[in-house]
């Protein structure tokens, strides 16, 4: 605990320097201890330090009412409130001018959602002040691992700004939550790594260590054949971007061959666009119409940037699922094909990868209310189906076939624009081709997509980062890992 509120001490007056004043309000469990050992360490900063907490009939934690002992000696009179007790001087001071607040009501071992009582009057008065606020470890009211403080209507802090320690709850890696979260930082406190290590779990943050173990050592002796050739398939009328994109990602990330099946008006434009890549003809207009005589030659297969949804699509998306022996990418109109033709779900070949944006998995499942309801689904169709799905967005989900979830920690804000996926899709075919498992090309992709989108941002902004400095950054990403 002590660790904990020194580094939580260190954050505050760094991301808050210009408050001088705070007010925390404390439970009666170790998240209040954690406030009460904060408001002592900041007591030799700030000129105000007021602490609240919760009278509870049914006791404190030992760790509670040690640290609450301790503040008179530094000059803090802690003054508890009640449902009963609850004076009108605590709002006002709560709704004054020029006070930081902090929230270190309820911590993670929260059992039911909070609809009333002092924690509600507490949550209450912070969502209503002006005043900034800020949660230690998670907003009060919010549960760790679901979304029942949606569901069932319980009310959360709305912090601007959480503090946790040492993993990220996993109710933070959905887009709902960020109303309660605010910007979140995740503070280690010297817990030891093994027990990380050791502690059961099937839901993994793909970090930068994880994903360079799984990079593999270029040899010396290698040729563009030791590194796969990739077929990719898309592209039409006014999309011929998009398939270019995925080429040009794809021999950014490693590729040894690339060869992309389009139709012939808009070969010129791939030709152009991406010259290291071949190009074979899929019909005389500006769509893919026509399957390949033979595919053998092919080491894996991304199909879906821009190839359109007409009757031709799908029939050659038909083919590649029937005909194809080696991995597949499904990205983009591949998705929306599915979408249409529900049955041939059950023909996807094991192992294979969807990467979807919520929509898209909208439209091949059901309607969503929320992202953490998405997640669930997209765990049991991996499952179902024997397929893996990387769901696109911040945190992008990588769920497998027996249950497990990798969450992403790499990418920006900036990375929502027209072409990213595009290039994921490039960078996976490529891992692919190259011989990586289905389940390594994903984690490993994903974060080398994410990074390539971290260093772009760097250069460019948020505004200024489109698809192609992405693919300019990819290299760098694997660099760097």
């Amino acid at each position: 605990m002590e660790r904990a509120a020194r580094r939580l001490a260190t954050r505050v007056l760094e991301d808050f320097a210009g408050f001088t004043k705070i007010i925390l309000f404390c439970g009666p469990g170790n998240n209040g201890g954690d406030g009460l050992v904060l408001a002592r360490l900041l007591h030799a900063y700030m000129n105000e330090v007021h602490v609240f907490y919760v009278a509870d009939e049914t006791g404190y934690t030992e760790e509670f009412e040690l640290n609450l002992s301790r503040l008179p000696a530094c000059g803090i009179q802690p003054i508890p409130i009640s449902e009963k007790e609850f004076p009108e001087s605590v709002k006002k001071l709560c709704n004054t001018a020029g006070y930081l607040l902090a929230d270190a009501l309820l911590g993670t071992g929260l059992s039911r959602q909070v609809k009333d009582g002092a924690f509600a009057q507490c949550i209450d008065m912070l969502n209503a002040s002006p005043n900034p606020c800020f949660a230690i470890d998670i907003p009060s009211g919010m549960f760790a691992d679901s979304n029942r403080h949606i569901t069932e209507q319980g009310r959360v802090v709305e912090a601007i700004r959480t503090y946790t320690f040492e993993q990220p709850k996993r109710s933070f890696l959905f887009a709902e939550n960020f109303a309660y979260t605010g910007y979140v930082e995740t503070l280690p406190i010297g817990l030891h790594s093994q027990f990380k290590t050791d502690e059961p779990s099937s839901e993994f943050l793909i970090t930068s260590s994880g994903a360079s173990e799984l990079k593999r050592v270029n040899h010396p002796f290698s040729h563009k054949g030791t590194y796969g050739h990739a077929l990719l398939i898309g592209g039409s009328s006014g999309k011929a971007g998009s398939i270019s994109m995925s080429a040009m990602a794809a021999m950014h990330s490693g590729l040894g061959l690339c060869t992309c099946l389009i139709g012939d008006e808009i070969r010129d434009i791939v030709q152009t666009l991406v010259p290291q890549a071949m190009t074979v003809s899929a019909g005389k207009t500006d769509t893919v119409e026509d399957w390949p005589k033979s595919t053998l030659q092919y080491s894996a297969l991304g199909i879906g940037p821009g190839l359109g949804t007409s009757d031709e699509s799908a029939k050659v998306l038909k083919n590649a699922l029937a005909e194809f022996s080696g991995p597949i990418i499904l990205d983009a109109d591949a998705l929306n094909i599915l979408s249409e033709n529900k049955t041939w779900l059950s023909f996807l070949p094991s192992n294979s990868i969807l990467t979807p944006h919520p929509g898209e998995f909208d439209r091949l499942t059901q309607k969503h209310e929320s992202g953490f309801e998405r997640w669930q689904s997209q765990l049991e169709f991996s499952k179902k189906h024997g397929c893996y799905v990387i769901l696109k967005g911040a945190y992008t989900s990588v769920t497998t076939p027996l249950g497990k979830t990798f969450f992403n920690t790499s990418g920006n804000p900036g990375m929502a624009t027209a072409g990213s996926g595009d290039v994921l899709t490039g960078i996976l075919t490529a891992l692919l081709a190259q011989g990586y498992a289905p389940v390594d090309a994903a984690i490993l992709g994903v974060y080398i997509h994410g990074l390539a989108g971290d260093f772009a941002f760097v250069q460019n902004g948020r505004e200024g980062l489109t698809a192609l400095e992405i693919i300019t950054h990819i290299g760098t990403a694997f660099d760097q890992i």
